[in-house]
């Protein structure tokens, strides 16, 4: 209820859905973690329900992806509104203020500050993200169907903002580069759902990032989040081991994620090995 934000179309869908299921002898647990794991999409899982939407769109869309495909018209948006939405989609369902997205996303030439500006105004005016006291927010169910929809396109669509980010967080063996730890505290956070999003579309990119990321949290003393860093580390460069098994730089990278993660915690003697 929470993650669809309330929505009344959405929880008439999803309470329906769990009846057709318990009809089929799906437990509630089953049904739940399909959700959890295919999106709001269900595909073959879809079912056909009786609901006066379908009547007010005037559109044939009598099964539950039919009407979230309607309710969520993507193919309305121009190229500009379908980028700067799917790459807020990669963060975490927060408000974020347009200094923040211009830092991540603005470029000085196709993308200027301006330009990203008015992009995030029409979206608000269309409806597609909120916008309270200068912070601009992305509803979760926005950005579980827009991931969805491109899900074939992530790792291209999320280049600019993974090199942005690497920049940002840059770090050798031992400290950042280019930020502050106080500069690079909001950025840190977002590898988590960056990563989330990107699982299937693994990079040196998105690797990096989680390399850096965990050299950060390691700096603060945050244990729990450096571990699931260089953790998603080592998870990248075995899945772009698979494709590429003579790669010197992933098998380097597997071998510094064991080295970092083990002398860490032999160091300060928190926690236990893995």
């Amino acid at each position: 209820m929470k993650a669809i934000r309330y929505h009344t179309l959405l929880v008439e869908i999803f309470a329906k859905n769990m009846k057709e299921s318990a009809e089929l002898n799906i437990k509630m647990a089953d049904f739940l973690e399909k959700l959890e794991t295919q999106g709001l999409h269900l595909g073959k899982h879809s079912f056909e329900i009786k609901t006066n939407y379908n009547i007010a769109i005037k559109e044939n869309a009598t099964y539950t992806d039919q009407i979230l495909d309607a309710l969520y018209d993507f193919g309305k948006l121009d190229e500009d509104q379908r980028f700067l939405l799917l790459n807020l989609s990669f963060l975490p369902a927060e408000p974020y203020t347009l200094e923040f997205i211009n830092s991540l996303l603005a470029t000085e030439t196709s993308r200027t500050d301006l330009k990203l500006r008015n992009t995030l105004k029409s979206l608000v005016k269309k409806g597609w993200i909120g916008q309270t006291e200068g912070n601009y927010r992305l509803s979760p169910v926005v950005q579980d169907l827009m991931l969805h929809k491109n899900k074939k396109n992530l790792g291209v669509d999320s280049k600019d903002l993974l090199d942005r980010l690497d920049y940002i967080l840059d770090a050798d063996a031992y400290n950042l580069l280019n930020s502050s730890l106080t500069d690079a505290d909001p950025y840190a956070k977002l590898i988590i759902q960056l990563s989330k999003s990107l699982d299937d579309h693994p990079s040196r990119s998105i690797g990096a990032l989680n390399f850096n990321s965990g050299i950060y949290y390691r700096n603060i003393g945050n244990v729990t989040d450096f571990k699931n860093c260089f953790e998603n580390y080592q998870k990248i460069c075995q899945k772009l081991l698979i494709n590429e098994p003579e790669n010197l730089d992933y098998k380097y990278g597997l071998a510094i994620s064991f080295n970092y993660i083990g002398n860490f915690f032999l160091e300060t003697g928190i926690g236990k090995m893995p």
